[in-house]
């Protein structure tokens, strides 16, 4: 599931790193507001650096685009469709809130029925 945050990148840097070390299948939910048309530019070219379009093509990756109000709910809706490992982000931008564990969290934690990976990124840029 990828909104865009530090912790999504680090979701999707996993991700990329599971499909070239074992050939996992990759499905990138990314979850926008109602209303928005497409992903903007900055996302698209993160997924492509991310993947390829050589990669894309191998087969093994596919990106979704979903309109939904409420990311959590829309990460439990696409898992319900059959994959054997969720990846998220943790962080506001995916609808999990930046503590341990939160309501957010704990709502997809219970509610998944495939397994669940939280991922959480490090900012390792100077300050």
């Amino acid at each position: 599931a990828y909104r865009g945050g530090l912790h999504d990148r680090a979701a999707l840097r996993l991700a990329q790193r599971l499909r070239g070390n074992v050939a996992a299948s990759v499905t990138i939910l990314h979850v926008i507001a109602p209303g928005q048309n497409a992903p903007s530019r900055e996302t698209q070219d993160f997924l492509d650096l991310t993947f390829p379009q050589s990669a894309a093509q191998q087969g093994g990756v596919h990106f979704k685009v979903v309109a939904h109000a409420d990311p959590a709910r829309a990460i439990i809706d696409e898992c319900t469709t059959g994959y054997d490992l969720a990846v998220v982000g943790l962080g506001s931008e995916g609808g999990l809130p930046e503590r341990s564990f939160g309501f957010r969290s704990e709502y997809i934690a219970q509610h998944s029925p495939a397994s669940l990976l939280i991922v959480r990124g490090v900012d390792l840029k100077p300050k």
